[in-house]
């Protein structure tokens, strides 16, 4: 596939700003490798389980240590990218002149449906790439959580996949849990 123009997050923040995405125009987009990509409409399912991680995480982090941001961008400058993650657990300070950068994300969590391939494949190469050291994909279809640490140039270096019957540790701390078969049970409501 061959790109008309590639952007630079500095010029894509200035499209955003100039309100380049609004009205007629308006548009949910993301910057991958400096190209503009369209995101997938959110489904019913997949708006349900960002809720119960977006619940998940206020209860067990220490907001003094972690901000839980939901469905907002991350800046990853080196490769020209700017995505938009489901949940972000990222230091605590304030975001209000620029997004996070990978060395100050503790967890970033995609949820998948059709986008599945995508956050598993390309999404996951970038993550790696950009040195977040912990990242999941909620597998919709499928009822499990694939996490993914150790990143490496080349990719994550340490995959495993949680089913119904697993917990899930944060990198952050030992003494944070999520269970598995309890994420995916509002989806059964």
């Amino acid at each position: 596939m061959s790109t008309a123009a590639k952007f630079t997050i500095d010029e894509y923040e200035r499209m955003i700003a100039c309100g380049a995405f609004v009205g007629p125009n308006e548009k949910h987009l993301e910057l991958i490798r400096g190209e503009l990509r369209m995101m997938s409409p959110q489904g019913a399912q997949h708006g349900e389980l960002i809720g119960q991680l977006d619940d998940w995480s206020h209860d067990v982090v220490d907001r003094r240590r972690v901000k839980i941001r939901i469905q907002t961008s991350v800046e990853i400058p080196s490769l020209d990218t700017q995505p938009e993650p489901d949940v972000v657990w990222a230091v605590a300070k304030s975001y209000a002149r620029r997004r996070p950068a990978p060395h100050e994300i503790l967890l970033l969590i995609e949820v998948a449906d059709s986008s599945l391939a995508y956050d598993l494949g390309e999404k996951c190469q970038l993550y790696a790439e950009s040195g977040i050291r912990d990242y999941w994909v909620c597998d919709i279809p499928n009822r499990v959580v694939h996490v993914f640490r150790d990143p490496h140039p080349d990719g994550y270096r340490s995959r495993h996949r949680f089913s119904a019957n697993d917990t899930i540790r944060p990198l952050l701390a030992d003494n944070l849990s999520l269970d598995v078969a309890a994420l995916f049970t509002c989806l059964d409501e």
